[in-house]
């Protein structure tokens, strides 16, 4: 293998391990499986018309896919066990163009960061609606552990 493509490698390999470790819990997985009860705010507004419209939609796909996975959604953050934050991700090119990614942060009640993830690659804006911010939710949620029973589910 010749030096330049040997470097190439070498830097892919750096790069997946950059991108792997970026969508990994920050504080290991035990901090994570400990989370039962979550909390979901509302999307940070961005100030893109095709974002913002698509805030509901967030909130509501993630508080379902949560309680699908087996997690208890709350309805005030002193009841959660973590917070669930949302946010666009934005990219403007020259000729006017906006691209979309979505991204998640799990933080613990002390603002610890607990996951941190995103949907990817950004997309056109004309590309989001309700279905693809509900499968970005579904992916990115995928990536959280199964909450532990509940001490009183036994009894």
């Amino acid at each position: 293998m010749s030096h330049p493509r040997r470097l190439l490698a070498v830097a892919l390999v750096l790069l997946t391990l950059g991108v792997v470790g970026c969508s990994l819990p920050t504080e290991g997985p035990s901090s994570l499986a400990t989370v039962q009860k979550v909390f979901v705010t509302d999307t940070q507004a961005v100030g893109v018309g095709e974002a913002d419209a698509l805030g509901d939609s967030v909130h509501d796909a993630a508080v379902r896919e949560l309680v699908r996975r087996g997690y208890q959604a709350t309805t005030t953050a002193s009841e959660a066990q973590a917070t669930l934050r949302s946010s666009w991700r934005v990219n403007k090119a020259v000729d006017g163009r906006v691209s979309l990614a979505l991204s998640i942060t799990l933080f613990d009640p002390s603002g610890r960061r607990l996951l941190s993830t995103d949907s990817g690659t950004a997309l056109s804006a004309n590309f989001w609606n309700d279905s693809t911010v509900r499968r970005a939710i579904e992916q990115v949620l995928a990536r959280l552990p199964r909450p532990a029973p509940s001490p009183s589910a036994g009894k």
